[in-house]
């Protein structure tokens, strides 16, 4: 499964030019947005200030924090050690967490279809919906922090750029005629 990340991981630093590591960092901006949607929902619509809304709160700023201490901590080591000559240990330093996501992704899905066919509620699939999400995007961040960079290089999206950029350039201000008057 991580050759699957490795390959999209490859193709987006091709493309556009960001690493794997920016992905994980994508990912992190969006389970923080979904935790920052869990709080300004009670907030705004039911006008409800919960001291769960403050848990989610400071939830958020936790995640921020370690997600982006990880990533950060995972790029130094990895562009440290690639300089002499060593390969990415992400994959195996992050095997556990991966497997650990995935797992608890499984047994929460479980537990969601008990507890469906008990009980249905409106209010329940939305709760769940929004776990499994949580988890969805975690599993992501973990395979994207363990995927191995390409070299540095210019990517597609900055060369075609370039090119637009000297085609205006050079049609805006084009060189002096050169004949005598």
């Amino acid at each position: 499964m991580l050759s699957i990340y490795q390959k999209f991981s490859d193709w987006f630093q091709k493309t556009f030019g960001p690493t794997n590591f920016s992905l994980a960092r994508a990912c992190l901006m969006c389970l923080c947005l979904l935790n920052l949607s869990w709080f300004v929902i009670p907030v705004i619509i039911l006008k409800d200030f919960a001291f769960t809304t403050i848990i989610l709160m400071v939830l958020v700023v936790i995640i921020l924090f370690l997600g982006f201490r990880i990533c950060t901590r995972s790029e130094r080591e990895y562009f440290k050690k690639t300089r002499n000559n060593f390969l990415n240990k992400n994959e195996k330093t992050f095997f556990v967490w991966r497997i650990f996501s995935i797992t608890f992704f499984i047994f929460r899905i479980i537990i969601f279809i008990q507890t469906l066919t008990a009980d249905f509620s409106v209010d329940l699939v939305i709760i769940y919906g929004a776990l499994a999400g949580h988890h969805i995007i975690i599993v992501h961040f973990f395979y994207f922090v363990s995927c191995t960079p390409l070299p540095p290089g210019e990517s597609k999206v900055k060369a075609k750029l370039k090119k637009i950029r000297e085609k205006v350039s050079g049609f805006l201000s084009p060189q002096p005629d050169a004949t005598p008057v």
